[in-house]
């Protein structure tokens, strides 16, 4: 049985910005949802593969505005060891071209990855890269722009007709429509101006608390 690292691989996306996208593999680890973050991680057990030309947007809603550190997504693999490249937008805007996914390294068979649930996680790490969003509604974009064989790589995990993600929706040419969810989370970094009234307010709190 295939066994699955934390290293997936590193990827050198050169996009629009000659941005660099780190891309690792969260095994079957569901990633933590903190206050300033936002997604959906809760059990799905519908897959789409992905071809050249396919895509998918997924909306999101965060309660404060800052910048993206990582974009998880949920997904199942495939053995024959092809490989998919994606292009990546957040609120239109792209962020990374040319994103390399390897099937020799993070695809399994039905003895290992099932091909079903549970799913596993995919991490791109946008840490680096300064990417904003705004309080309120904002989404990310994944385009495959070639593969190299006939049979996916790579398939995402979603829910089918069912917006179990209130904040969201996901579309795209790679899903029927509706209110399908992705499988997956959006951490985020709150600006540095939130982020110290954040720690103001704790410092202030603890004043309080010796008085």
């Amino acid at each position: 049985m295939r066994t699955f690292h934390a290293l997936l691989a590193s990827v050198l996306a050169t996009g629009g910005l000659g941005a660099a996208v780190v891309v690792t593999d969260n095994a079957s680890v569901t990633p933590t949802i903190g206050l300033n973050d936002t997604g959906y991680t809760g059990a799905t057990a519908n897959r789409f593969g992905w071809d050249a030309g396919e895509s998918l947007t997924q909306s999101f809603t965060v309660p404060s505005a800052g910048f993206i550190d990582a974009i998880y997504i949920a997904y199942n693999g495939f053995d024959d060891g092809e490989t998919l490249t994606l292009d990546l937008s957040v609120n239109g805007n792209l962020i990374a071209s040319g994103i390399l996914l390897d099937g020799n390294n993070f695809s399994g068979d039905s003895g290992s990855d099932g091909n079903a649930s549970p799913k596993y996680w995919m991490k791109f790490d946008l840490s680096t890269e300064s990417v904003p969003v705004t309080a309120g509604s904002n989404n990310f974009s994944m385009t495959a722009t070639a593969d190299t064989g006939t049979s996916w790589a790579f398939a995402p995990m979603y829910s089918l007709n069912n917006d179990v993600y209130a904040g969201g929706t996901l579309s795209g040419s790679l899903f029927p429509g509706g209110n399908d969810d992705l499988g997956f989370a959006v951490t985020v970094v709150p600006e540095p101006a939130s982020a110290v009234l954040v720690a103001l307010a704790g410092l202030t709190l603890l004043c309080r608390r010796r008085q």
